[in-house]
Formats: C-alpha cells, sequence, structure tokens
C-alpha cells in the first residue's frame, strides 16, 4: 500500500466552477483516504468548505497574469513545498502553471496539470503561454475530445497525457434526493402551472456560447406548442443579454408571459437536482465543443432525457440510450427535430432511459472514480521519477 501523499493543488481562486469543483472533490478523496491535501489560490468563498473536509489553504496571486508576479510566485511555491514537504504539486490552470513548472523542477517533485478546457489557441503567442499546462510530468486531460486536442495542437509536447474524465457527485444527483415538496417549491418560484407538461430545461451560464439563441429558435419551429421551456443560469450582471433573449423570443412568436407562457427566465438556481426533477428534458445547446458536458452527465445521473449538440466531450458521457437526442451544431432545425424525438418518447422508453443512464454515469463518470483514478496518477508518476517506493 502506497504512503500518504502531501499534494499542493493549484487553482487562481476558489469561488464556483467546475475546476473549484474538482479541486474540493479531491481534496476531500485525498483527506478521507488519510493523505493530506493542500490548496494554493487567491481565495474565495469555497475556501471554508475546503477546510471544513480536512484540506489547508494558502494564500497567494496564483490568479495573476502579470509577468512579474508569475515569477515571484516560483520563490513562493517553492517555499510552500518545503515548509510542508509537498510530494506531488498538481496546477489547474495556465496563469501558475508555468510558476509551478519552475518551483517544481527548483524542489525536484513531480508535476501534474489538468487541462480543463480547449483554451485558445490561434497565434503562437498563444500556444506558448498554453503550453506550460504540457511541462507537467503528466497532464490530465478531461475526455478524449481534449487528449485528441492537445495531440493536434501541441504535436511536440512531452508531458504523459492521460484522460481522466471529470467525476459528478451520483450521490447529490440522484432522483432520490429531492421530494414533492422540493419540486412545488421551484415550481411556484419559476411561475410554472401546477399542470405544466413538456417542461424543457436549458441550465448553465448566460454566456452566448451555450446556445441561449440557438435553443429559442428551436422552440419557435416546434411541431408541439403545448411546452414550457425554462432557462436557468444567474442572470446578475447580464440583463442586457436577457433582453435581448427576451426580444428574439417574442419576434420569433413565442409567448413570454400569460397563462400560455411557453419561455421562462428562472434565474440562478441553488438546488439543481430538484430543478432536473422537475424538467421533462435537458438541453446542452452549446455552440463550442464542451470540454467534458457536466451538464448531460448531471441530468442522465438524475435519469432525464437530454437533447445535446454532437460534438466535443459531452457526446462522450451520453449513453447508446441518449443517442436520438443528438442535434447537428449550430442547427436550429437539427435541435428542434431532437427535441421532438425526445418528446415523443414512450412512459417505458423513458422509464429504460432513466435506468440505463443513471447506471451508465455511476459507473463510469462519478467523482469516486475520477478522484480514484488522478490519486493513481499521483503515484504512478512519483514511482516513474523513482521518488518514493509507490
Amino acid at each position: 500500500m502506497a504512503s500518504p501523499l502531501r499534494v499542493l493543488q493549484v487553482l487562481p481562486a476558489l469561488n464556483s466552477g467546475g475546476v473549484e469543483r474538482g479541486t474540493l472533490d479531491l481534496n476531500a478523496a485525498l483527506v478521507a483516504q488519510g493523505h493530506q491535501s493542500f490548496c494554493a489560490s487567491h481565495g474565495g468563498q469555497l475556501v471554508k468548505e475546503l477546510e471544513a473536509a480536512g484540506g489547508t489553504h494558502i494564500s497567494m496571486p496564483a490568479h495573476s497574469k502579470n509577468p512579474l508576479t508569475i515569477w515571484r510566485n516560483i520563490r513562493t511555491l517553492s517555499d510552500i513545498i518545503r515548509q510542508h514537504h509537498i510530494d506531488l504539486i498538481h496546477v489547474r490552470s495556465r496563469a501558475p502553471a508555468w510558476s509551478v513548472y519552475h518551483a517544481s523542477r527548483l524542489c525536484d517533485i513531480p508535476m501534474v496539470s489538468t487541462f480543463h478546457g480547449q483554451y485558445g489557441s490561434q497565434s503562437a503567442l498563444k500556444r506558448w503561454y498554453n503550453s506550460g499546462m504540457l511541462k507537467a510530468d503528466t497532464t490530465i486531460a478531461v475526455s478524449d475530445f481534449i487528449s485528441h486536442h492537445i495531440a493536434d495542437t501541441y504535436p511536440n509536447h512531452h508531458s504523459l497525457v492521460t484522460r481522466i474524465y471529470r467525476g459528478i457527485d451520483t450521490s447529490y444527483f440522484s432522483p432520490d434526493n429531492c421530494n414533492v415538496a422540493e419540486k412545488n417549491a421551484l415550481r411556484l418560484q419559476w411561475g410554472l402551472p401546477a399542470d405544466a407538461q413538456n417542461i424543457i430545461m436549458l441550465p448553465g451560464r448566460l454566456t452566448r456560447l451555450k446556445g441561449h439563441k440557438l435553443f429559442i429558435e428551436a422552440l419557435s419551429i416546434l411541431t408541439c406548442s403545448n411546452f414550457r421551456a425554462v432557462i436557468v443560469g444567474d442572470i446578475k450582471g447580464r440583463d442586457e443579454y436577457v433582453t435581448e433573449l427576451y426580444e428574439l423570443a417574442k419576434r420569433l412568436g413565442l409567448k413570454t408571459t400569460g397563462p400560455e407562457q411557453q419561455l421562462y427566465f428562472a434565474g440562478g438556481c441553488s438546488d439543481m437536482p430538484a430543478a432536473y426533477s422537475l424538467a421533462d428534458i435537458i438541453v446542452s445547446a452549446s455552440t463550442k465543443p464542451e470540454a467534458f458536458g457536466r451538464i448531460a452527465c448531471e441530468a442522465q445521473s438524475m435519469g432525464k432525457p437530454v437533447v445535446a449538440t454532437d460534438h466535443g466531450g459531452t457526446c462522450e458521457t451520453l449513453h447508446a440510450s441518449q443517442h436520438q437526442g443528438r442535434c447537428e451544431p449550430g442547427s436550429a432545425p437539427s435541435l428542434a427535430s431532437a427535441l421532438t424525438r425526445q418528446l415523443s418518447l414512450s412512459d417505458e422508453s423513458l422509464k429504460a432511459i432513466a435506468k440505463h443512464s443513471r447506471q451508465h454515469i455511476v459507473e463510469l463518470f462519478s467523482v469516486e472514480k475520477m478522484c480514484a483514478e488522478t490519486i493513481e496518477a499521483y503515484n504512478n508518476v512519483i514511482s516513474r521519477r523513482g521518488i518514493r517506493e509507490p
């Protein structure tokens, strides 16, 4: 059995997001297995959660892209490594990757990185900046899509790339983790009538890349008019974009007010299991390929039919029973057709999808699996370097 590790994760900050959630999940898994978990970041609202799980947070300007700060962070990280006798350092973002690389070499410890996205690589300068992530002993790609992107865009990199899918908490995203009262409370909050049918939900950040316009265009050409479409995402600071979407919906003939309202903007939601449970179909309409596809995973874990654009990491997460929910990227008619297919499913088909999709996510995309594979990658890189006995 491997001896306990002392792992330092480095990321810009600990606020909301998939990178931050993965950091917290791994922190909890490390502590639960008897390892010591450290995290260096600029701080944020999730620091308390990390520390409550047994991790140690160290504040530093890891968020900065200032070249002078990045250079100074080499010394800061080197001091942290020596003070806490760190065995391995894991960086999750490009800005601190260069500091982590030099500090790991100065202190002669392994470096692991996680390539969380398809970073912009249009120019040579951008590719050089991104390449700091590939100076690690091992680079974790969050999907096969990202693995192929790395191979195509950085053919001369020397890091060992291993694919470890992101994981979701399948006990949290579970049909058993919500009740009728929670669903009814959310229904009232959103303004949905008690007898609402065919509830179609598009969750995610209110950014253009999430395909809200495409979603609205698809809704406007659905042959079925008896639906309630809900866009879930924090509206704060996005008033202009929401107004733009409202105007598009009205121009295309969708009802946005009154008893026959078809489109709702729900704002942010802190109880996503209840939100998924309330909906009949979950949509991922991203116009740019997702690195992983967390929404499709969460929805399937809740046993829900999914409609998703057929590109990026999202496709890798879909169970075979969900394939009729695939649609062409950027095509409103294709999205509308996929919605129609999923809306037409029989009760028997819906039960089969719920069963097989959840089982699929539990087996392949759980947070437990992600953490186990990541810790295994840590031990492998340490063993390869011959630093300690595995």
